[in-house]
């Protein structure tokens, strides 16, 4: 199926034009090779690499670095494989160029062989996550333990099942009447707005929680910023979703905004990057 959908003729014009600098087949290899691969070095650890264990931990491990003496720096995102993912994306992208039906039969194909590809891998246990699963007290506990995956880096596994899924959704929109999605593609279209925005409003919200429910005393003022450790916070799951449901709706409405925004000023060149 991949070289199928990688030597396809439907892409070829597409690769010349927008592949330039980075050969199609290669990048699509690379990425490849960088998501299957990278659980292979699982075990190396920044600590065993001495001075230039920091740049390690940039590529591959999720922890506080000290680079230069006196300047700390948390990598929450390690490059590895993060960059074979936005490799992939930009491969996956070319889906979109071909007809309709050729489109959904890959969407579907591709969406269930990476599904099948996680449960088969994920139930022989040996590789593909630094966390193995493990049979629990009960059947929902243990199906807890299978679908837990290792999100930073993120893992083989953990990739298959969320973009495997993705994909899946991406097949059951274009098979479905547009018009009902409009407020996903309006979040779709804005992707590094979307994300920088969440995380701001987020913590927003919940430090006005923080305040309505346990006043100012809990929160800590200092250089670095604002923390808190109120002695008892969060919601029922009821509450949470509803919270959820809220912030994404103020979400579509900034995100629509920023859309028209974009669209009234193309010549801004910093617009591209957002």
């Amino acid at each position: 199926m991949v070289d199928d959908f990688l030597s396809s003729s439907d892409l070829s014009s597409y690769s010349d034009n927008c592949c330039d600098r980075t050969p199609f087949r290669s990048a699509s290899a690379i990425a490849i090779f960088l998501i299957v691969g990278h659980n292979l070095f699982d075990n190396v650890q920044a600590e065993q690499l001495g001075n230039i264990g920091w740049i390690w931990t940039i590529l591959h491990e999720q922890k506080m670095i000290e680079p230069i003496s006196g300047f700390r720096l948390f990598i929450l995102y390690p490059l590895i494989p993060w960059i074979g993912v936005m490799a992939l994306g930009y491969a996956f992208g070319t889906l979109f160029e071909m007809e309709k039906e050729r489109r959904l039969q890959l969407l579907i194909n591709i969406g269930l062989s990476t599904i099948a590809a996680f449960i088969i891998i994920r139930a022989i246990n040996i590789y593909g996550d630094p966390n193995p699963w493990s049979i629990q007290s009960n059947f929902p506990n243990t199906l807890l333990s299978f679908i837990d995956c290792h999100k930073y880096p993120p893992s083989l596994l953990y990739l298959l099942i969320t973009l495997g899924l993705a994909i899946l959704l991406l097949y059951c929109l274009e098979k479905t009447k547009i018009r009902y999605f409009k407020p996903l593609i309006i979040l779709g279209q804005q992707p590094l707005f979307f994300y920088v925005i969440h995380i701001y409003l987020i913590h927003l919200t919940a430090i006005l929680f923080a305040l309505y429910r346990s006043g100012i005393e809990p929160f800590t003022f200092s250089q670095v910023g604002i923390s808190w450790k109120p002695k008892e916070f969060g919601y029922d799951l009821q509450i949470v979703y509803l919270i959820w449901l809220l912030i994404t709706f103020l979400l579509y409405i900034i995100c629509d905004w920023f859309a028209k925004y974009k669209k009234k000023h193309r010549g801004k060149w910093w617009l591209n990057y957002l």
